[in-house]
């Protein structure tokens, strides 16, 4: 039960009764928000609660009509205007609508946001004060999501496992006992006596409440008296369950998250579900799933390597092939410009090609190779992209006419904006100067870089551009 009704006036009508529904408000000014279509509202006390805390706003409506924005006044001149008593009651919405000043309103509150926050803040209280009972584990921040709630604390050293673990069962053998929350409003001088005396005290006054005449307490009675401003439920049986789902070290605290109440609920209905689908998939029940999942992950990774050492394979083909191109070109001398597509190819992929064909041209030169251009130039690319000038496209396409496997259906080469890997490169990295990779990249709208004689890159136009890109190699 609230205590020293002498300040009491200095609440708003939800922190007085967060269980408060609705109420009737009196709108003290309506101003237009400028370059919008919306209002600014002040009210004379109202049971929406303005964002402060660590608790956001509160949702609802004002004469039916749905409240955009509920806050603290922002304009210092619109306070103090108002009588001394109303200052501190104020509350500002923002409205499509202007109201007339003067006129009483009803606000309603979206009554389940506002129980989600009184659970959600509550066990923030209570599970703060846990961890500082067991462990002198400091709150230091916190912050109520959407869909979670996390706090930091900190501690020398960092809490385990085992003690976040006791810190959950603790809390909530709390929760089953319903111990009573309350709040009660205090002077300066008396705040003074209960941060001396009150054992349970914990927090600090500080910041803007440091500054106020009198300051509100939230009470858990035999565990907790904190400072907050929040609306909390009236007792910790409200809560019914809190469930840490996961942590992570931020700085020099740990961050730990956690859902209470019918976020809870929901949180365990959403596993168990998942776990439903998970043991129809495995045919196995869920004390299965995580080796079952291990060996998924383990043969995948085993694919990996095998398909790893397929593709260098191939790409060891590909490059044999364009050797196989430079030999029988018949330049002697000069520049030869060449052109590969490789359809799923990736950059790692396009790169080894490059490497067997200049591997073994560097090879063949100090072999006493003469019949061989001077420089050689490839534009390999990559991708889910279809070429349809390809050997590969050409005999599927001929198999599939006869009765055969047709080919695989591909995107279009300008179907699409994905980006799909380039590699431009030369035997001679003196002949790809900075003029004629800004000349590709412009072809293909793309960003790059590489070292000297390799340009690399992502493109959406790897094979719609490519016959412009050879033109312009050959020409440049």
């Amino acid at each position: 039960m609230a205590s020293f009704t002498e300040y009491e006036s200095s609440l708003l009508a939800c922190q007085r009764s967060a269980y408060l529904k609705n109420g009737q408000s009196k709108v003290l000014k309506c101003e237009h928000v400028p370059a919008s279509n919306t209002y600014r509202i002040l009210l004379d006390n109202s049971v929406l609660y303005p964002e402060g805390g660590g608790q956001p706003s509160d949702q609802g409506t004002v004469n039916g009509i749905e409240v955009l924005k509920v806050s603290k006044p922002e304009n210092s001149s619109d306070l103090l205007a108002l009588p001394t008593e109303t200052q501190a009651t104020c509350v500002e919405v923002e409205l499509p609508v202007a109201l007339d000043p003067e006129s009483t309103v009803e606000c309603c509150v979206n009554w389940e946001r506002r129980y989600d926050f009184m659970q959600q803040h509550t066990a923030q209280h209570l599970f703060s004060a846990v961890a500082d009972k067991l462990y002198k584990a400091d709150t230091v921040g916190w912050a109520l999501g959407t869909d979670s709630v996390t706090v930091d604390l900190t501690s020398s050293p960092l809490l385990s496992p085992e003690q976040l673990q006791h810190i959950e069962d603790e809390t909530n053998a709390y929760i089953a006992q319903g111990l009573p929350v309350s709040w009660s409003v205090h002077g300066r001088e008396d705040l003074e006596r209960v941060i001396e005396t009150d054992d349970c005290f914990r927090g600090m006054v500080k910041g803007a409440a440091a500054n106020l005449s009198s300051l509100r307490l939230v009470r858990i009675e035999g565990l907790d008296v904190n400072p907050c401003g929040g609306t909390h439920l009236q007792s910790l049986s409200e809560i019914n369950v809190l469930k840490i789902i996961g942590t992570e070290k931020d700085r020099k605290a740990l961050r730990v998250r956690f859902v209470a109440g019918r976020r809870a609920l929901t949180y365990f209905r959403n596993c168990v579900q998942r776990e439903s689908l998970l043991s129809q998939k495995f045919s196995a029940p869920p004390t299965e799933h995580v080796k079952l999942l291990d060996k998924l992950v383990n043969d995948r990774k085993d694919l990996e390597k095998k398909n790893e050492a397929v593709q260098e394979e191939v790409a060891g083909y590909y490059g044999q092939e364009l050797l196989r191109q430079v030999q029988s070109s018949g330049v002697k001398g000069g520049t030869l410009v060449l052109s590969r597509h490789r359809t799923n190819g990736s950059l790692k992929f396009l790169l080894k090609v490059v490497s067997v064909v200049f591997d073994e041209l560097a090879r063949m030169r100090s072999a006493g190779g003469a019949d061989l251009p001077d420089v050689v130039v490839l534009y390999v690319t990559g991708g889910d992209l279809i070429d349809e000038e390809s050997p590969e496209f050409r005999a599927a396409q001929a198999a599939g006419g006869k009765g055969g496997k047709k080919a695989p259906a591909k995107k279009a080469a300008s179907s699409s904006d994905e980006t799909h890997p380039f590699v431009l490169a030369t035997s001679e990295g003196s002949w790809l100067s900075e003029e004629r990779k800004s000349a590709v990249l412009g072809l293909l709208e793309a960003k790059g870089g590489g070292r000297p004689g390799l340009l690399q890159g992502q493109s959406s136009k790897v094979l719609s551009s490519r016959t412009d890109v050879i033109e312009a190699l050959r020409r440049l």
